[in-house]
């Protein structure tokens, strides 16, 4: 199973991308899971406390 959601037009972020996959695991009822978290702040103040 694969999931994204991506906000474009936030007052907080420039960009948020979410990706998330999901893989069946080696037992039943398991998985293995990946994602990736992309984004970047609007505000330089907030890129500034981030960055620290």
């Amino acid at each position: 199973m694969f999931l994204q959601s991506t906000a474009s037009e936030s007052s907080l972020f420039d960009h948020l991308i979410n990706i998330w996959e999901f893989i069946p695991g080696p037992v039943p009822g398991t998985c293995s899971l990946y994602f990736l978290v992309d984004f970047k702040f609007q505000s330089p103040f907030y890129r500034q406390v981030m960055s620290r």
